[in-house]
């Protein structure tokens, strides 16, 4: 079956191109609210979207999808425009090697004309075409966590060494006792700080010029980082589809200087921290 790459503009995308996002990708939005936020109103600059067009005798049909973000980075104090791919997706009867290559291969050339660098977080279904086109690990991302609801962890270790019966009686007391030890150890690491600053929660009007001026202060202090102004931090963690992250800023009590960030989304009692910035 014959194949083509077109090229979508952000203002452009018809419901024929994001269906085949309905189709293959788990979005816990729709397309077309995605698609908007990510490629249109993107304070960066718009994206690009390459879809795959397949040819039979009676019809033509969109398949694939493959396209990026843009993303403004400081590098060694110069800007720089990065494309952050996003959105492989190709129809299952068309799930062959060529397909996804040829849109891969058209994303490959477009952003070496039109941006600085590109880079991705691919699954490993899509790990192999990348390295065939030339792409390099850059580097692996870790999670860390730490606990400071026990009961849960402690009640199936002693369930599983004393049994049911006597682990249900022991859980209460380990896990309280586990609780005001962690908590005790986090209020000793930040009493220091607090005494010096404070930490709040802000909504999206909050994020103003502070912002940028944080910005502007830190963003010296690292060699690569991602612009992290204030009209970055709405469009990101305040405005994404999936709804706002919470904000939670810190600030220095005499001053009320802006001195840092962090981003968090909570899901099934845990609380996730999605971004972090202030100076190193």
């Amino acid at each position: 079956m014959p194949y083509a790459v077109d090229w979508i503009e952000a203002a452009h995308a018809r419901d024929e191109h994001l269906g085949v996002w309905e189709r293959n990708l788990l979005l816990p939005v729709t397309a077309r609210r995605r698609f908007d936020w990510l490629y249109r109103d993107n304070p960066a600059g718009p994206g690009r979207l390459a879809v795959l067009r397949a040819t039979s005798a009676d019809r033509t049909a969109f398949v694939g999808t493959a396209g990026y973000a843009v993303r403004a980075l400081d590098v060694g104090g110069e800007a720089r425009r990065a494309a952050l791919l996003a959105d492989l997706a190709v129809d299952r009867a068309h799930r062959t090697a060529m397909p996804a290559l040829m849109l891969l291969r058209a994303v490959r050339a477009d952003v070496l004309a039109r941006q600085d660098a590109v880079y991705g977080f691919p699954n490993p279904q899509a790990d192999p075409l990348l390295r065939r086109l030339g792409y390099r690990l850059l580097g692996q991302t870790r999670r860390f966590v730490l606990v400071f609801g026990h009961r849960r962890h402690i009640g199936e270790t002693l369930r599983e060494k004393l049994g049911a019966a006597w682990g249900a009686r022991a859980t209460p007391v380990a896990s309280i006792a586990l609780d005001v030890v962690r908590a005790a150890l986090v209020a000793g690491l930040a009493a220091q700080a607090a005494v010096t600053h404070r930490l709040q929660f802000v909504t999206e009007v909050e994020v103003d010029e502070r912002f940028d001026r944080l910005w502007q202060t830190a963003r010296s202090d690292y060699p690569v980082v991602g612009v992290r102004d204030a009209a970055f931090v709405r469009w990101r963690f305040l405005g994404c589809p999936e709804g706002p992250m919470e904000l939670a800023v810190m600030q220095a009590r005499k001053s009320d200087q802006l001195e840092g960030y962090a981003v968090i989304s909570r899901a099934q009692g845990v609380a996730h921290v999605r971004d972090l910035f202030a100076p190193r």
